[in-house]
């Protein structure tokens, strides 16, 4: 059967439809990849490359990494204090510096904006520290139950987290779009007459077509994530990896009841976006079975892939159907789903981060054996009049 495997992948990976649709991915991850990197806030700084402004950046995190307390957000401040002081009648040279996204963030969320930095200096040249009126850590509502948080570059990865959920819709059209014709093709140029009365059409060759189908996805996806990983080691490293996700002033995901490093976040938008593609894929192949056109399975499919988005809009907030709906593919992969919605009972069903993931997990391995279970019924048993 490994002919006819690599017979179905040659008729995939050599079509034009492939080489194009591939291609104008590649185009958007770098489009993507130019907008979160090389535009990044990280990389702002005047007359300086966009590596050597977020390797500053990241300098500036190393140099206070560690146990997240008062004291540490105190010494972060009283340091980006300085960076202001040094501002006052040295405009032009502190100008040619990167934003200091680091401390600015965390200013952001634990000084009132009537009392930031830049307006103290302004009425004070000589202000302190310890004139600074600083919201304590508690007020940002850390959730209890989570300890000894760590803090480390938190906007690199937040670059990263978004990159990944950005290209997330790029990546399901190609995947749709080249796994339309796996058996749409096929019925349009009337080749399935032929097919179907062979020795293996109706079992074997269905199941290597399924598994070619696959490949492909997973190609893509391999390929895709591959990409961005490359890009943003190159530009920011792996530095602050083992960062509390809760001590991420961007994006300000403070609540998130699970204690998890800014690596196993990654893991776990890698893994739900993995099996979004295997149940995407599954569903792709199933709707190909049973049209007779490549353009119809690919419109069909987006139309089904995307019918929970615009449910979303139409359903009460907490509904059942609504909370339903934020486990689908569509919808389950968004950075404000995974961390500020899925541990909590008012999006989803449970108020547990796991058990929330686990019902995804289940979701998808099931509708993914519903669908190609399906296909290979209805290959089996498919009528030629």
């Amino acid at each position: 059967m490994k002919k006819l495997y690599r017979f179905e992948l040659k008729k995939i990976f050599h079509n034009n439809t492939f080489l194009f649709t591939i291609l104008t991915l590649v185009i958007v991850v770098f489009g993507i990849l130019w907008i979160n990197f090389s535009n990044s806030q990280m990389a702002s700084g005047v007359g300086i490359s966009t590596r050597n402004s977020i390797q500053y950046n990241q300098k500036v995190a190393k140099q206070f990494e560690g146990k997240l307390d008062d004291s540490k957000i105190k010494d972060i401040l009283a340091n980006y204090l300085e960076f202001y002081k040094e501002k006052v009648g040295n405009s032009n040279k502190i100008s040619n510096k990167p934003m200091d996204v680091f401390s600015y963030y965390i200013a952001d969320n634990l000084l009132d904006t009537q009392n930031n930095l830049a307006s103290l200096v302004a009425k004070d040249p000589n202000v302190t520290i310890d004139e600074v009126d600083i919201k304590p850590l508690s007020s940002l509502n850390i959730n209890d139950s989570i300890k000894n948080l760590k803090i480390t570059s938190y906007f690199s990865w937040s670059d990263l987290f978004k990159a990944i959920t950005a290209i997330f819709i790029p990546m399901i059209v190609a995947i749709i779009v080249i796994n339309s014709r796996i058996f749409s093709d096929e019925k349009s140029q009337k080749m399935d007459h032929i097919l179907l009365t062979t020795k293996y059409g109706r079992n074997k060759l269905t199941v290597e077509k399924i598994k070619a189908g696959f490949t492909s996805s997973i190609f893509i996806f391999f390929m895709t994530m591959l990409m961005i990983l490359a890009e943003y080691t190159y530009f920011y490293g792996f530095s602050g990896w083992d960062g509390s996700i809760q001590a991420n002033f961007y994006l300000k995901t403070f609540s998130f009841p699970v204690t998890m490093n800014n690596l196993q976040v990654l893991l776990v938008l890698l893994f739900i976006q993995f099996l979004n593609i295997i149940l995407i894929t599954s569903i792709t192949m199933l709707i190909s079975s049973l049209m007779n056109s490549s353009y119809t399975t690919m419109l069909v499919t987006l139309g089904v892939i995307a019918l929970p988005k615009g449910l979303d809009k139409v359903l009460m907030s907490g509904s059942f159907f609504s909370k339903v709906q934020q486990y689908m593919p569509i919808n389950n992969f968004t950075l404000d789903n995974i961390l500020k919605h899925m541990g909590f009972a008012e999006n989803f069903f449970f108020n547990n981060f796991w058990i929330n993931l686990g019902v995804v997990c289940a979701l998808a391995l099931i509708g993914s054996m519903l669908s190609i279970f399906a296909v290979y019924t209805y290959q089996k048993n498919y009528y030629i009049s």
